[in-house]
Formats: structure tokens, C-alpha cells, sequence
């Protein structure tokens, strides 16, 4: 499987290189972002779910040992803080 090329029509000029190579530049640079925005909903996504079980599952300690609510809640927090600052450092990630 080689690269397939598309011909052009031989009505239209030819691209100078240096736009060419700014179009290319820009096509790459829109496919960083898409990948970026990607990345972020995947995680946004997971951190969404886990938080969920991670209530879920604190639900059902404390309905058997009630001793351990400020434990559960710090431990809920703390995963909430660590998704919230790798979401953020996803959208604050330069190339």
C-alpha cells in the first residue's frame, strides 16, 4: 500500500512551496488539537465514570461501617483532585 496521491487538475496553478508547506503546517496543527480535544473527553469521560463507582461504592461502606465517612469522602476527593489536574494539564499542554 503506497501513498496514493490525488491528481490536480491541470487548469489550476501550481501552490507555491511556502504556502504548501503553511497549509501542511495547519492541516497538522488542526490534527494536534483534534487529538488533543480527543484526549481530554476520554479522560473527562473516565474520571466521570470512576467517580461514580467510587461513590457507589462508598454508599455501600458506609451502610456497613459508618466510622469511616470522613475516610471515604477524602479518599473520593482526592481522586477527584488528581482527575481535575491531569484534565487540566491535558488542555494546558503546549507541543
Amino acid at each position: 500500500m503506497g501513498r496514493q496521491m490525488i491528481a490536480r487538475p491541470s487548469n489550476l496553478p501550481a501552490i507555491p512551496r511556502g504556502a504548501a508547506q503553511r497549509l501542511l503546517a495547519a492541516q497538522v496543527d488542526g490534527l494536534v488539537a483534534a487529538e488533543r480535544i480527543f484526549a481530554a473527553r476520554f479522560v473527562t469521560e473516565q474520571a466521570l465514570y470512576h467517580t461514580g463507582d467510587l461513590r457507589a461504592l462508598e454508599s455501600h461502606l458506609l451502610e456497613r461501617a459508618r466510622f469511616g465517612e470522613a475516610d471515604y469522602g477524602d479518599v473520593i476527593d482526592t481522586f477527584k483532585n488528581v482527575a481535575r489536574t491531569e484534565i487540566a494539564y491535558l488542555g494546558m499542554r503546549t507541543r
